[in-house]
Order: structure tokens, then sequence, then C-alpha cells
């Protein structure tokens, strides 16, 4: 048997003995949905229905080797509201990039709820010469009714194409005086959420919400502005 079937066991044995039994209500995993690329280093909501009233913890199973598993901070012992936040460990010692699903546990039920599996890849890194970036949308709080994050669009693609080009000015906008954000460096990750509020207007019946949260690289210009003229360009390489 695999170590994460193990590891459910033991879970599972834990949330029974956190508490009283509670009326279990079973749980469903919204986003992840399955078959995400989240990248180290991003943050992003996470969502699910049901479950009992507390959340006793959430937990990320590797699905391969070596098969280790990662609590999530910061999301155990909150009212049930059915969201929460986690952003990524870059450190790959502590969460190696692969296959994952997470993993809820609830109190008082001796069943852990599996979400479908998704991947973590590996943050990009820069060169010597160019500073990091990150951003996303203002992070979701666990007492809010809805996640307070997304940008509307009347289709998936329109929500999405909002949602990345948001954090992409947000990167931009860290770059120092006289660098600029290095398009090829870009990893943006776009996810539909199934519920929550628009960014910047009310959400509303039949509109669509997504999240961003990427990185880049802020490089700084091989030519500044002030010097790229042709006669300037002519002096340094002819």
């Amino acid at each position: 048997m695999r170590r994460p079937l193990q590891f459910a066991a033991l879970f599972a044995l834990a949330v029974l003995s956190a508490a009283p039994a509670l009326a279990q209500t079973p749980a469903t995993w919204l986003v992840p949905a399955g078959g995400e690329t989240w990248t180290a280093g991003t943050t992003h909501t996470i969502e699910w229905s049901g479950g009992n009233p507390s959340v006793f913890a959430i937990v990320a199973a590797q699905q391969t080797p070596p098969y280790g598993q990662v609590p999530i901070p910061g999301n155990a012992f909150f009212p049930n509201n059915g969201h929460g936040t986690w952003t990524i460990p870059t450190d790959p010692n502590v969460l190696p990039p692969g296959t994952y699903r997470l993993l809820a546990g609830f109190q008082g039920d001796n069943n852990p709820y599996y979400s479908n599996e998704f991947t973590i890849a590996p943050a990009p890194e820069c060169l010597s010469q160019c500073s990091q970036v990150w951003a996303s949308f203002p992070v979701a709080s666990p007492f809010y009714s809805s996640p307070p994050i997304g940008a509307c669009g009347t289709s998936p693609h329109l929500a999405g194409s909002a949602a990345y080009a948001y954090v992409q000015s947000q990167l931009a906008s860290q770059c120092y005086s006289g660098w600029t954000l290095d398009p090829n460096s870009l990893v943006i990750d776009v996810t539909l959420l199934p519920f929550g509020d628009c960014l910047f207007q009310e959400s509303s019946s039949g509109l669509f919400i997504a999240e961003a949260s990427g990185t880049g690289c802020c490089c700084e210009d091989v030519v500044p502005a002030n010097r790229a003229t042709w006669g300037t360009l002519k002096t340094l390489y002819r």
C-alpha cells in the first residue's frame, strides 16, 4: 500500500481523537478541481463544500515518490466557511515538485477527503543580473463568508485573461526604475473559482470568476531608453 494511504489512516486516527464525535457531513473539494499546475511560491485559494463545522487540518499529500505530506499552515481550527489560502513553499526540500492531492480531515469524522490530483511545478530562477518579483490577488481569509478575490468575465476565457493581466501589471510595477519585466520569465497561474467576489465589481449571476498568482524577473535594460537612438547605437556597435 502506498504511503499516502498509510498516512490517511493515521490522519483519520488523529481526527477521531481530536474532538467529540460530530454529525458527519461529506466534503467535496472544489479547488483544486484536478489538472491544475501551480508554481512553487504562488498563492492560491482552496475551496471545498460540506464537512463538519470545524476544520481539523489540511495536508498536501504527494502522489509520487517520496510520497511526502506537508501540512498547509493556517488552515486548521477555524469556522468551516469552505475556503482558505495556500502559499506553496519554494523550498523543494519542504515540498518537492510533483503530483499532489489535498487532504482535509474534520473533527469527529474518521473519513479524510482527497481532492483530485494537481501538479506543483518548481519556481523559475532569474539570471544573476535580474530580480525576482511575485504578485497575486489579495489573499482570502478563512473568516470571510466568501473569498474577496477574482476577476469577473462573461466567459472563463475573459475572466482568466483579466486575472492574468492584473497580475502581470502588478509584477511590472515592482521593477526598479530603468528595469523591465522579462516577458520570457513570466509564470502566471490562473485558476477558475466556483464561488467568490470580484475584485473590482460585485459578483452577479452568470459571471465567471478567476484568480491569478505568478512570478517574473525584472532585468536592467541592456540599452537604457534615453540612449536607444540610432546615432548612439552606431557609436556603440560599429
